[in-house]
């Protein structure tokens, strides 16, 4: 993922993601998954708002194509990874 034209790599996670690294299947770009209508970019957030990727990136139709989302429209907070099961655990 690129923020401001630098390679996200904080939190870890995301330079895992990005690399396959541990199972990790990658991301893809909202130009490599068809049936979707991508939301333009580049994309400036407010101070009020997130940008927010699905776990299955090749089906999730999230703020790659449905844009930002306001923090007042976040109503829950992750405390668990559930699947696959090898990387079952709870999330601080």
């Amino acid at each position: 993922m690129i923020i401001n034209g630098e390679r996200l790599i904080a939190p870890p996670i995301f330079a895992k993601i990005a690399d396959r690294q541990d199972g990790f299947p990658g991301y893809c770009t909202a130009q490599e998954v068809s049936g979707f209508e991508s939301a333009p970019l580049p994309l400036t957030l407010s101070s009020d708002e997130y940008f927010l990727l699905g776990d299955n990136s090749p089906q999730s139709k999230d703020s790659r194509f449905e844009g930002p989302v306001r923090r007042q429209d976040i109503i829950g907070k992750v405390v668990r990874i559930f699947y696959p099961f090898d990387r079952m655990r709870e999330v601080e």
